[in-house]
């Protein structure tokens, strides 16, 4: 996902950030540093970090951030054949993302939620 921060010193969340957690996706967010871990204090949301290697969020540098990010897509496109099981053996989490979002959504005006997936 590519949030509309990128370059700066701060984080932008919208709602981009949120949709993959919305869609039972795995979260890899091209954004600001720090980006990440605003979002998991913020909103408690499972970063799979146990499958996924979030490093890139402490890069500072904007063009090493960026390869950083590539370099995990590129690992885990490797990884295909693995995916499938990895959903099945974490469906729950999965479902807790989405449970999340939804309670986000019933406390913002917009409904967030509805927002996200008609995006």
């Amino acid at each position: 996902t590519s949030e509309t921060q990128y370059i700066g010193n701060y984080v932008h969340i919208s709602e981009k950030s949120l949709k993959p957690f919305a869609m039972y996706q795995l979260p890899i967010i091209v954004a600001s540093a720090n980006h990440i871990k605003c979002i998991k204090e913020y909103y408690d949301l499972d970063f799979f970090d146990d499958f996924i290697n979030h490093s890139y969020d402490n890069e500072k540098d904007n063009s090493k951030r960026l390869v950083m990010i590539q370099d995990e897509i590129l690992r885990l496109s490797k990884l295909k054949n693995k995916l499938p099981k990895f959903f099945e053996e974490n469906k729950q989490r999965f479902i807790s993302n989405r449970k999340k979002i939804e309670a986000i959504s019933n406390w913002k005006e917009t409904k967030l939620l509805n927002y996200i997936l008609n995006f």
